[in-house]
């Protein structure tokens, strides 16, 4: 939480009592309207549960960013495969040439984050892959509903994974999709009582926020 002399900013949107028994038209967007997608507890759960669908090489090279959460980097390396770090800009933006520097045989993958909801270049990215057998990792952890002109989000990755409770007022939940054949894994649903405990903290939260 981000308190100002004037307002409390929350860190996470909160959850008002009244919100819970409304429906919303959210599941009918991208990427809840993608087949096959499927419901995590949260993003690196949903990270975990996606690397598999990519047959990557055990022990290869996945490039990532040198500016990230963490929780990422420690999904991929729990998952065996080694890591090479490589730029990103004051913007945010990914640094191409530096990704194509630190090319070598051993690099499999390209895991890109899409920061805050601002686009990395997704056509651009998808070629660069293409052209070099990479498969793409888009991590949209921070930029659900967020398009790339009319393109969304997570429609270019081979998997792109979600963090929906840091845009949507939910208690948890990520969320994975796959490109091609390959489809997301159906799994368990979180258990009732953490949810029932996370959903009263939310509330608790938003009154102390609002009050």
């Amino acid at each position: 939480m981000i308190r100002s002399s004037r307002n409390i900013v929350p860190v996470h949107p909160t959850l008002a009592a009244s919100a819970i028994p409304r429906s919303r038209d959210w599941h009918r967007w991208f990427p809840f309207s993608v087949p096959g997608g499927s419901w995590t507890f949260d993003c690196r759960v949903a990270l975990h549960h996606g690397l598999p669908h990519l047959d990557l090489p055990r022990r290869s090279v996945i490039l990532v960013p040198n500016y990230h959460h963490g929780v990422e980097i420690e999904a991929l390396l729990a998952a065996g495969y080694r890591l090479r770090y490589y730029r990103v800009g004051e913007q945010l933006e990914i640094d191409l040439s530096d990704v194509e520097r630190r090319l070598d045989a051993q690099v499999s993958a390209l895991y890109v984050i899409h920061y805050f909801g601002f686009p990395q270049p997704l056509a651009r990215l998808r070629a660069f892959c293409d052209a070099r057998g990479l498969k793409l990792i888009e991590d949209c952890a921070l930029s659900l509903f967020s398009r790339d002109g009319s393109q969304w989000l997570g429609s270019a990755g081979d998997i792109a994974i979600y963090s929906i409770y840091k845009t949507l007022p939910m208690p948890h939940g990520g969320y994975l999709i796959t490109r091609g054949e390959h489809r997301a894994p159906d799994l368990d649903g979180a258990p009732l009582r953490s949810t029932v405990a996370q959903t009263m903290d939310l509330i608790n939260h938003t009154l102390r926020v609002t009050g």
